[in-house]
């Protein structure tokens, strides 16, 4: 299963049996200290999509090849305070 980390830039895997969790790599052209940079995320035709909360990207990670396809929805930069 796959996560992106509410507190920074980050894309995650976690074991559901043993709870050990692994950094997989950054999400492009996105702040590394932007916390909550999504609200959800799905699995759609091998592709995890990450939807953005507080990010300017809707992410899509291919799961096979562990390659990023990033799609700007908002032009204006999105801060960490903004609820």
């Amino acid at each position: 299963m796959s996560f992106s980390n509410i507190n920074f830039n980050g894309l995650f895997k976690i074991n559901l049996k043993s709870y050990i969790t692994e950094f997989v790599a950054h999400f492009p052209n996105e702040k590394i200290n932007q916390k909550l940079l999504h609200t959800n995320c799905f699995e759609y035709k091998g592709q995890i999509v990450f939807v953005p909360a507080r990010g300017k990207f809707v992410h899509f990670y291919n799961v096979n090849s562990g390659e990023f396809t990033s799609i700007c929805v908002f032009e204006k930069e999105v801060s960490n305070d903004a609820v």
